[in-house]
Parts: structure tokens; sequence; C-alpha cells
């Protein structure tokens, strides 16, 4: 049973007494769900089987025995606000294209409007090793992966938490609201890809404009499900209207789960990704976006779209979000020679954000190809260290590990967009080197390394001016002497009577010792003494009391 109609998308592909694969139609290649009911015995004329409830998710549904046929109308017991666009015959363009310099690489897209097949994206840029069927021909199918001397597909149309799952046919549609990634070849500079290599021959030069006609989602909300496989908590989205979408019409229809309000959308010019948050970017016509969900235990997961969340502004890869954040750059040549660039790294401060994983937290992705090099600040989740690309705190200074992973050796230039006013102090543990990166950036060597935290950013915000005026500002020190070898000796001041920590890390931001843990008095200096017997090396020290956070280096010799 196949309940659609022709022109509109595929909402649900299912069947009765077993399920099987479609061959052909709209839900070719698709695999019927068993609505686990039967008609045994075969009902009387003029009687069906029914699906009752109220709300948009399938979920909220159940089928029952045959009853009273409704032609053409929805059952009576049936309740829903899911609704489609009617047949317009209006074309869309989708532009990949991001200027004269545009790049060959992956993109994340996704179809918006219903009907779109492989064979339709094959007809704008090379497709790759994808079988033909149902007389749509085949696109180098021996571009497999497996043949000997190919380098594999080139077109992926689902993510399970494990990996990507290559298109099936030529003839498979695409459905809206889902992402896909699509390598696009670039004829006009680079003829003979050395990633994918052969058959590049058949692309086109970039940047390029795709135009398909079809009919479009319109109103209500649009529910989406995806199977939860091995723990996955990323899940490839797409913008599922013919026109700019706002991130905030996407919501969670799972009981429990969370999503995160900041998207992220793979970029192929800086092989990283570009964050994008709700209430803040829109979602660009043809855009494909990650989605990431936490609080899960079900075995499917389910987006509802607010169809009339429609907006302006949309900037094909994601464009900068608005809000209280601190954006970091990392800039690197390799021993090789080769560029690589990390622009998805941002410290966020939010008035409803909390010190824990919450909404605003977004984790970091993996660029698709090597080399790259990366930095990410470090933040919890379910009690285990997270390498995030946004990581919220509550609006106040807050300092952080900074992750870094290089897959070659180089040299790297760590560099930070602050806001006005606010202060951002790097530590280097490696090195003990300081610098604000609010008045400059720092640059540094590093072989090929896994995930360390190598750093540390003390982040305060700006205040407001009465703010300024009635609060005191606590002041820190620099430890002295330093190096040190027989213990040292730091300032601190506070504006108003607080309770103060003082405790010293080692590189890797493990307490090594406490030196002091207690009240200080406004407006006076007070000298803490730091510990003489630590191991020769480079530590840290933290200090945090009731209104700030900050941190010095230390260095220890004998």
């Amino acid at each position: 049973m196949d309940p659609l109609n022709p022109s509109y998308p595929l909402i649900h592909f299912l069947s009765y007494e077993g399920d099987f694969v479609a061959d052909g139609g709209p839900a070719d290649d698709q695999a019927s769900l068993d609505i686990g009911v039967d008609e045994d015995p075969a009902p009387a004329a003029g009687f069906s089987l029914q699906l009752t409830g109220t709300g948009v998710a399938y979920e909220s549904f159940a089928w029952q025995e045959p009853a009273v046929s409704t032609p053409g109308l929805p059952n009576a017991t049936l309740t829903t606000t899911q609704t489609f666009a009617t047949p317009s015959g209006t074309s869309t363009a989708y532009s990949f294209g991001s200027g004269d310099d545009d790049v060959a690489g992956f993109r994340q897209l996704g179809a918006a409007l219903a009907g779109i097949r492989v064979d339709d994206l094959a007809s704008r840029n090379l497709v790759q090793g994808i079988p033909g069927a149902n007389g749509y021909p085949a696109q180098y199918p021996d571009a497999d992966g497996t043949t000997e001397g190919s380098q594999g597909p080139n077109l992926y149309t689902a993510y399970d938490g494990g990996g990507y799952t290559v298109a099936p046919t030529t003839a498979s549609v695409l459905q809206l609201g889902r992402g896909l990634l699509w390598y696009l070849f670039d004829q006009r500079i680079d003829p003979d890809d050395g990633l994918f290599g052969g058959g590049t021959s058949e692309s086109f030069p970039l940047p390029q404009s795709q135009t398909y006609v079809g009919y479009g989602l319109t109103s209500g909300t649009y529910v989406l499900a995806f199977d939860r496989v091995n723990g996955q908590t990323f899940y490839l989205l797409a913008n599922p209207r013919a026109s700019d979408y706002d991130l905030s019409g996407i919501a969670m229809r799972t009981a429990g789960a969370t999503i995160s309000t900041t998207f992220q959308v793979y970029d192929p010019g800086t092989n990283g990704y570009a964050a994008l948050t709700q209430g803040a970017d829109a979602l660009a016509k043809g855009q494909g976006v990650w989605a990431e969900v936490t609080g899960v235990t079900a075995d499917a997961v389910t987006f509802g779209f607010d169809l009339d969340a429609t907006t302006t502004g949309g900037v094909f890869q994601g464009r900068r979000a608005l809000g209280a954040a601190l954006d970091l750059r990392l800039d690197g040549v390799t021993a090789g020679g080769t560029t690589t660039v990390d622009g998805a790294a941002r410290i966020s401060l939010l008035d409803d954000a909390t010190d824990g994983w919450d909404r605003h937290d977004a984790s970091k992705l993996t660029p698709l190809v090597a080399p790259y090099a990366l930095v990410a600040p470090v933040g919890t989740r379910d009690g285990e260290p997270r390498r995030q690309a946004v990581r919220s705190a509550p609006v106040g200074p807050v300092t952080t590990d900074l992750a870094f992973t290089a897959t070659e050796a180089g040299t790297y230039t760590l560099s930070a967009d602050v806001p006005t006013g606010w202060a951002a102090d790097l530590l280097d543990r490696a090195t003990g080197a300081t610098t604000d990166l609010a008045t400059a950036s720092y640059t540094f060597d590093a072989g090929a390394t896994e995930w360390t935290d190598r750093f540390e950013l003390a982040v305060s915000p700006a205040t407001t001016a009465a703010e300024q005026a009635d609060a005191p500002i606590a002041e820190v020190g620099r430890p002295f002497p330093n190096p040190a070898a027989a213990g040292a000796q730091l300032r601190v001041r506070v504006g108003t009577t607080e309770r103060v920590r003082v405790v010293v890390c080692d590189a890797l931001g493990r307490e090594a010792a406490v030196a002091f843990d207690g009240p200080l008095s406004g407006g006076a200096d007070a000298v803490v003494s730091l510990p003489a017997g630590l191991r020769p090396g480079v530590y840290v020290v933290r200090v945090t009391g009731e209104t700030f956070a900050q941190s010095r280096p230390l260095v220890v010799v004998r």
C-alpha cells in the first residue's frame, strides 16, 4: 500500500501481511514498513484498513481493523497538519558556487523539490560508481571502490553513525529533508582530480547553478523519521523547502531527545565545517546540514519541519551566526606545502547556557579528506571529555582547554575574532608561551599528532557600563620568579570580598597542587605562595573566584 499522490513527495511506504522492496515508482529501492495488520478474512466491499489518531508524527497514529472506506479523504478519526504543495511547475535554481575561486570537493546538499532522482544529478555533474535501474542508465558502475584501480563512488545519500551509504541506483528518488554528500569535480581547474581520478571529463566548470523543476512542500509540518544506528548522534538533514529556511523551524519529535541549536555544514573551501545557529542563520535552498541530537534511547529519531519557517538571506555552505561568541581560526601550511584551514571552533556565552552540555553545544566533526589540522574547545558530555565545534557557557568568564590535532607536521597560526571589549588569553602548554588573542595571533610548529589538550584559553566578556561602575575588577599578577626553581609567589586582588581558589595544573590539565582555597578581602593585595616541590615542567596556575577566572603560566626548573 503506497498512500500518496504520484505527483507529491513520498510520505510513508507501507505494506501489510509482510514487507518488501519496491521496484520502480516513487518508492523505488525502498523497503516497506509492515503496519502489522492483516485482512484475513478479506473485508467486505466498501471497507478498508483504518489509520486513527491525532498528530503529525507517524508514531502518533495506529492502524485498526477494516472500517467503512473514505475515498479521497482522511480516515474519520485521523487528524494531521502535514500538508504538501499542489503542482506548480515552478523551477528553482540551486547555486553550488561561491565565486570564481570555488573549488572541487564534497558538497552537503538536499533536494528541494519532489521527484528528483540520482539520474537528474548526473546530468549536472559527474556521478560515478552507481548502478542503473528501471531504465535509468548506470553512471560509471566500475568506479565502485572494489574494482581494481577504481576510486569509489562520489554520491552518498545516508549516514548510519558508522559510515556513509552510497546511493542505491540512478533511479533512486531523493527524499525531501534528507541530506546527501556529493563530490563535485571542476573541469575548468582540474579535469583529472587526484582524489577520485578518471571520468572527470563528464564534469562541468565550477561555479555552476543547477536548476530542477518539480513540486515542493508548502505549509504545515513535515515529519521525517530516521533509524538510529550504531548509537549515532548526528543526522544528515536538508532544507525541505524550495526557498531559504529558518533553522528555528526544525524541532525534535522524539521523547527525551534534545537537538543542538548549532547545526554544521561542510565547507569544501576550508575542508572544515561552518556553524549555523537557530534564531540567527538561514539554511540556503538546496543545502544539507548536520543536526546533533542527544538523550535518545529509542531505535528511531523523528524530526518535525515547520514548513512556514521560510526566510531570506541564506548563503550556500553557511554563514556566520550572530550572538555573543568568540570564533577561533586555525591556518596552517604542512611540511608538504598544503594549506589547511579550520574555522569551526567557537566559545558562545549565552544567558540560558549551562556549564555542562546543553542544546547550544555542538561536537567537533572531522573533515572528509586529509590533510587537515583542527582546534577544538573541550567540554564534557555524559561525564566524559568532548571536543566541541561550539562550547557554550553562561555569560561570564570561562576557561577551557583547547585540543589540537594534525595529520601532518607543519606551521600553524591560531587567531580569533574576539568581540569588542573581550579578553582572550591563550596559553601554549607545550612551550609556556602566552598570547592575548584579542590583539595578536599565535604561530607555532607542530608534528603530526592525535588529539591533545595542548592549549588553555581564558575568555572574559565585556561588561556593561553599569557593571563596570559597580563591580571593581579582579587583578591577577604573574608568578615570580618565573621560571622558578624553589617556589614562586602570585599577587591576587579582588574588587569585593569573595572566595578564591588557586590551583597549579600540569600540562595535561590535572591538578598538581592547591595553593590557596578560601576568602580574600576586597580591595587588598594578597600574595599566594606557590608550592616548591613540583617536578620540572610547564604548569598553569588557575585562579578562580566567584566573579572571575584567570590563568597564568608557570615554568619549574632545577
